[in-house]
């Protein structure tokens, strides 16, 4: 199935999608919904009374969606990349496609939107929320950390999606803290200076400067310069690659 090679994976557990809805509280908000696949989460968050803005990319998807939701007032049901909305919403609640996970954080972390709810492949939660220090703490952990709070509210099992993913889910809350305006170049950066992990930030500096990737302007902290990548809080982190040029 070619939904499933995507890491598209449907939640049909009424009971765990109404946990999600639930966590937007009344009044109704103005919802962002990336990825609407076949409208059950979309049909929950209308039928609510928050005015939905969904964005689906498969043709037939959208479709059945339409078919089941188009009569709605409060839903504007929208074939295309969700990722290239750039209008503030109260709260973003998405049933994510695996494969959009790393996309998803670059896009959200420039968004000014102040909520997310979201469903993710558990390890790539995981990552999101690990620890300084911990073997899954990385490039995206920084990027998610330095721009929203973020709470693990439960896991799914794969028996509450269609098909059948073989992993888990987590339920993943994240409040913002601030807004990175250039994600995606930051994300970039901050995979360079992963990529050293066991190693000294010095050393990434020295050979960022070797390939003419350091500017002249501002200084990193010294006491930086001797943790190792993997040691590195993420605003420590942030600070070490902020006079890095593009990749």
């Amino acid at each position: 199935m070619k939904s499933a090679r995507l890491g598209q994976h449907f939640l049909k557990n009424d009971e765990t999608l109404r946990r999600l809805v639930e966590q937007v509280h009344l009044p109704p908000k103005r919802i962002i919904e990336i990825g609407a696949g076949d409208g059950r989460l979309t049909r929950l968050l209308v039928e609510a009374g928050h005015l939905v803005t969904s964005y689906e990319l498969d043709s037939g998807l959208y479709d059945i969606t339409k078919r089941r939701l188009g009569d709605a007032e409060n839903l504007r049901l929208m074939m295309g990349d969700g990722f290239e909305d750039e209008e503030t919403y109260d709260a973003l609640v998405s049933s994510l496609p695996y494969y959009a996970s790393r996309r998803f954080v670059e896009w959200f972390s420039s968004s000014s939107t102040p909520l997310g709810i979201v469903v993710l492949q558990k390890d790539f939660a995981d990552k999101l929320v690990s620890d300084v220090g911990s073997r899954k703490y990385g490039a995206y952990s920084v990027l998610a950390s330095c721009c929203f709070a973020m709470e693990e509210m439960f896991i799914i099992p794969p028996h509450d999606f269609e098909p059948r993913p073989r992993v888990f889910s987590s339920a993943l809350r994240m409040e913002r803290l601030r807004s990175v305006p250039e994600a995606k170049s930051t994300a970039v950066k901050l995979k360079a200076l992963f990529s050293y992990r066991g190693r000294l930030a010095a050393s990434f500096v020295r050979d960022m400067k070797k390939r003419g990737l350091w500017g002249d302007c501002g200084q990193t902290e010294g006491s930086l310069l001797r943790k190792r990548v993997e040691e590195l809080a993420p605003a420590e982190a942030m600070s070490v690659i902020q006079r890095m040029k593009q990749c």
